[in-house]
């Protein structure tokens, strides 16, 4: 590809660039009514669409999750916390409060070498210490009346709910 080529469709991508931003400013202004305007008015007055205000909390709550965290669901609970209002310019704000239930994950290779070969009351308190979560940690042996976890890191089982 020669420097002319690249060139040449630099050119055009600026051009496209422009073109577009052109349309985009004028063609609202072409109708003595402004369409962007009537649209964010008829949103506001009938309420924005519920699919589109949880998609957007959903992005919002995602950009903000914690390290070691996920979703425990994917339901979202939006309330409005203040009536909409529409600007000078046509755009309409207003605040939204969005929540979701979120869930700690765990490391089955961290809880598996914490509790490896140790009895269960010594597993049961070193699990405590070390893995914050809001419940907590069960052990749960097989057979019951075993006393002691196994030693082979396959024959742990490590569950969340």
């Amino acid at each position: 590809m020669t420097f002319a080529m690249i060139l040449r469709r630099f050119g055009m991508l600026l051009l496209v660039i422009w073109a577009a931003s052109t349309l985009i400013f004028f063609v609202p202004r072409l109708s003595p009514t402004n369409p962007v305007r009537d649209k964010l008015l008829a949103a506001t007055e009938q309420g924005a669409s519920a699919s589109d205000m949880t998609e957007l909390a959903s992005l919002a709550l995602n950009a903000s999750l914690p390290t070691g965290f996920f979703p425990a669901s994917d339901a979202v609970t939006l309330e409005p916390v203040t009536v909409p209002a529409l600007a000078d310019d046509g755009s309409a704000r207003w605040t939204m409060r969005a929540e979701r239930a979120i869930v700690q994950s765990v490391d089955e290779r961290l809880v598996t070498q914490l509790v490896f070969g140790q009895s269960t009351r010594a597993a049961q308190i070193r699990m405590d210490e070390f893995l914050p979560a809001e419940s907590a940690p069960k052990i749960i042996m097989s057979p019951s009346w075993w006393a002691w976890i196994p030693i082979l890191p396959f024959r742990i089982e490590v569950v969340t709910e």
